[in-house]
């Protein structure tokens, strides 16, 4: 194993390093109507262009620009050794003839970056467009009555005889929620179709959640993280540091030589690449409360690249 210290820093005083003293923020709730119904307007628009395109005797298509890129921060990839060499088939399905990149002209003698474009005249790229049009309609769905799904619900949703071929994996509907994302630009857990949490956390923390539920880590095994972007309105914890681990059994090794009042620390797993929740934890906990942020992963280039995810 190999010890990475995260790269915070600052001077704790002498009520911080107490072991008794407890940091409690609170979180604003954000009233997010507003932002909900314009991105409702935007996928209505996207929807009027596509008819109009039709309407026109012509074949669809929908370009947008990668301003704001969240795939490489959403791909979840649950196996602890993967290897993107060996991926799967799936991978044509996503990039073969399904999507054009164009660069995008320069303004000013600066160039403004690439467009995607997904044609549903290419071979195939009618999956792609089918697909990333079926999360449209139904992100649009949970926008209007503010309601959220995990995509793994919406992933076996498309299981059946008119959809099934759209989305042969998992993978297919979280690259359909990213490319959604950047045409609407938004964040993709903004389209209320949120990742399965898989995160634990355990020790002195303790997370009030919008529906005075509370989140107490320090229950046997860990709690298991939740969203933080709109869900956690409190946190409380008299921990002096936080101490990511990479892997979900040695989380539990520490947990039962009972690590976390030995050390006065917050163990954290994403067990194996972290999900969103789990990366907004370890934010808050560093910039929020201030805490001192170390990782103990494998000494493999996989362990270095879930510790940088982190940093």
């Amino acid at each position: 194993m190999a010890t990475f210290n995260g790269d915070t820093s600052f001077t704790l005083t002498d009520s911080q390093t107490g072991c008794d003293e407890e940091k409690v923020i609170d979180i604003p709730v954000v009233d997010n109507t507003e932002f909900r119904a314009q991105l409702i307007s935007r996928i209505e628009e996207v929807t009027s262009t596509i008819i109009q395109q039709i309407c026109s005797d012509r074949l669809p298509q929908i370009s947008y620009s990668l301003v704001h890129n969240y795939t490489s921060m959403e791909t979840e990839i649950v196996e602890e050794n993967y290897f993107p060499d060996c991926a799967s088939n799936v991978d044509s399905y996503l990039l073969e003839e399904a999507t054009q990149v164009e660069e995008e002209p320069t303004q000013n003698g600066v160039q403004s970056g690439k467009k995607t474009v997904s044609n549903f005249a290419r071979r195939k790229g009618k999956d792609k467009f089918a697909l990333m049009m079926t999360v449209m309609a139904a992100a649009h769905r949970l926008l209007i009555t503010n309601t959220t799904v995990t995509r793994r619900s919406l992933y076996y949703d498309l299981k059946n005889e008119n959809t099934l071929n759209l989305a042969p994996e998992q993978r297919c509907v979280d690259q359909a929620v990213n490319h959604v994302a950047n045409l609407l630009n938004c964040a993709p857990w903004e389209l209320n179709l949120v990742p399965t949490l898989k995160g634990l956390a355990a020790g002195e923390l303790q997370l009030m959640l919008t529906d005075n539920r509370v989140v107490d880590c320090k229950v046997p095994g860990g709690a298991l993280i939740p969203l933080m972007a709109s869900n956690v309105v409190s946190v409380r914890t008299r921990a002096k540091m936080v101490l990511v681990v990479e892997k979900d059994a040695v989380f539990q090794k520490l947990l039962e030589d009972d690590c976390p009042s030995f050390l006065k620390c917050i163990l954290v797993t994403g067990k194996g690449y972290p999900d969103v929740a789990t990366r907004m934890l370890v934010k808050l906990l560093s910039e929020k409360m201030e805490l001192p942020v170390y990782a103990i992963v494998d000494a493999d280039p996989f362990g270095v690249d879930i510790m940088c995810v982190y940093r």
